[in-house]
């Protein structure tokens, strides 16, 4: 199972320069909700989801297939183990997923 990286999506579209309150009001999202992708490690909800990719693509020029998928570490228990960190990536159009390594329990 592969995961959006939300906080990646937010800070690209922030180096536009666009705000988190310009994404909020561009997609109907709360500044704060944004800002809660972004830091807390919250999700958006489908369609804000969604929406936001949206935006992502059409500022970016990235493609949908780019849009900051990252591999969670499975381990026994379900989550990570005490040494491990999860894989964090910029989304960046040259990245190929030959470069991605994961991390292993």
């Amino acid at each position: 199972m592969t995961r959006i990286n939300w906080p990646a999506i937010v800070r690209d579209l922030e180096a536009t320069p666009m705000t988190a309150r310009r994404i909020g009001t561009l997609i109907g999202a709360s500044h704060s909700a944004v800002l809660g992708w972004k830091n807390l490690g919250k999700e958006p909800g489908h369609y804000l989801g969604e929406t936001l990719i949206a935006l992502w693509t059409e500022v970016t020029g990235n493609t949908r297939e780019a849009a900051c998928l990252e591999s969670p570490v499975s381990s026994d228990s379900g989550t990570f183990p005490a040494h491990a960190e999860p894989q964090v990536h910029a989304c960046d159009s040259s990245q190929s997923g030959d470069e991605e390594e994961g991390v292993r329990a």
